[in-house]
């Protein structure tokens, strides 16, 4: 497992799009605006906060 890249939005979206993916993560099905400011604004901020502690 690794952190998110911003770069991979649309590869994630089109992965959230599949049905196996939406039976087990049906919250995952959102519009690609908002899947990208959950990216910047909570995942990739976290995971950077996350990182500096871990140091």
């Amino acid at each position: 497992m690794r952190e998110y890249q911003l770069e991979e939005l649309d590869a994630i979206c089109e992965l959230a799009r599949q049905e196996e993916i939406r039976r087990y993560l049906p919250d995952w099905g959102v519009a690609r605006e908002v899947r990208y400011d959950w990216m910047v604004h909570y995942e990739i901020k976290e995971n950077e906060q996350w990182y500096k502690i871990q140091k």
